[in-house]
């Protein structure tokens, strides 16, 4: 397993690797999003600012690419997404809140739609993208607690969901249907001791990456293709987080991406203010237990 790192010159809150592992979003504590290009000079890495994003009014909870690459999507505290093109650098606020901010979202495997995680709504909403505006949203499903993330699988469905209990929701959406089920029950993932930040499946949707306050990335077998619904719950491997950090306790984050052939995987995990973690990890025959 490899080991490096990229430093940043302020804190940023959340962050997102594009499909070609080219380029780095950050969203900020300060209402920003930033684009970044990842510069690789033999076995050290650095960041070359590209994009700044400044229309939010309030925090920027999320940042996400679709899987073309061609733009950055932002999710606000005040309720709004975001949509921006990376070759112009323009974009455009679309309102998808009632009340309450946007956790976070995903864009489906056209790179054409996408669902947001409502977390004062304690909701899951569908939109059509019409260029850099949303349109046509609607619920897809009812949450029991406040989500602090959703994930969805490259297939276009199912939906994990993870908040601020331990446990991990995996709900068999498809969220491009005419009409949904929003009292569907999910499946839980039990093995994490307190709330959980975030969700990332692999390419095929085997597996689910989560990250948790209880200072550990655990990574979950979710069954076989022949029957991609039934989910095991097993843990295949845990990734020990730092137990002190600089500054107090973060809202630990991470990003999860493969190579084609999968030979390979990153895990790229904040360890302190300022600085990023990439791991790179033997993902064909996993470890039982990762340490950095």
């Amino acid at each position: 397993m490899s080991y490096s790192t990229l430093a940043f010159k302020k804190y940023h809150y959340r962050f997102a690797v594009a499909p070609d592992g080219q380029m780095l979003a950050t969203a900020s504590l300060d209402n920003t999003a930033r684009i970044w290009h990842i510069r690789r000079n033999g076995d050290s890495l650095s960041l070359e600012p590209l994009h700044r994003f400044d229309q939010h009014s309030d925090t920027v909870h999320a940042v996400n690419f679709p899987p073309d690459g061609r733009l950055l999507a932002t999710a606000g505290y005040d309720g709004q997404v975001g949509l921006f093109d990376l070759k112009t650098g323009e974009g455009i606020l679309s309102r998808a809140a009632e009340s309450g901010g946007i956790a976070n979202l995903e864009f489906t495997p056209d790179s054409n739609s996408l669902i947001t995680a409502h977390g004062e709504e304690r909701r899951l909403r569908y939109w059509q993208r019409d260029g850099l505006q949303l349109t046509n949203g609607r619920t897809i499903a009812e949450l029991s607690d406040k989500p602090l993330w959703a994930s969805l699988s490259p297939d276009g469905r199912p939906v994990a969901v993870v908040g601020r209990g331990s446990m991990v929701s995996i709900y068999d959406l498809d969220p491009a249907a005419g009409a949904a089920d929003t009292d569907v029950e999910p499946r839980q993932l039990v093995g994490h001791e307190q709330a959980v930040f975030r969700a990332i499946f692999d390419p095929d949707g085997r597996q689910l990456a989560t990250v948790s306050a209880d200072k550990t990335l655990r990574v979950w077998d979710l069954g076989s293709d022949e029957d991609p619904a039934a989910t095991t719950g097993q843990v295949l491997f845990t990734l020990r987080l730092p137990t002190e950090i600089r500054g107090g306790s973060p809202l630990w984050d991470f990003d999860f991406r493969c190579e084609r052939d999968q030979a390979g995987c990153w895990i790229a995990v904040p360890l302190t203010i300022g600085r990023i973690a990439l791991y790179r990890l033997p993902y064909a025959q996993p470890p039982a237990d990762l340490r950095p």
